[in-house]
């Protein structure tokens, strides 16, 4: 199932043939096998991302900057897995992350979570980054 969250994002709900799901406890084992089919380990949701009209350095420059972050990843970035074809065009392959947005709490969708808390997570968030160099 493909849910479009704007229009060059995309969640991807993967269904993965018994053979898969047999063989990925023996990824663990033998991390040559995982370098080798990645595509076999991958969460049940992924977060496709398609590059922009006329952003081929944008893209290309992201792509990099994951590279460079991946002590961050699955903690403050999601996990990149690397890219992939989606829609006849190349696509980042991130993790999804779940939780609250600020945008749902914005829209009092979910119970209020304090200023204090959110503006604290923020600021890790962004020490974690730019201690990596990031600069937004």
């Amino acid at each position: 199932m493909v849910n479009v969250i704007w229009p060059k994002v995309c969640r991807l709900e993967l269904t993965q043939p018994l053979l898969v799901t047999l063989i990925q406890p023996i990824g663990a084992l033998c991390p040559w096998i995982k370098t080798r089919w990645p595509e076999w380990f991958l969460p049940p949701t992924v977060i496709f991302k398609r590059p922009k009209p006329d952003w081929e350095e944008e893209y290309a420059t992201e792509k990099q900057a994951y590279n460079l972050s991946k002590p961050l990843q699955g903690t403050v970035i999601p996990y990149f897995y690397g890219e992939a074809i989606y829609g006849e065009s190349p696509a980042l392959v991130f993790s999804a992350i779940a939780g609250v947005t600020l945008l749902d709490l914005a829209c009092n969708e979910f119970p209020v979570i304090k200023e204090e808390v959110i503006e604290k997570g923020i600021d890790d968030a962004f020490k974690a980054l730019t201690s990596y160099g990031v600069e937004h």
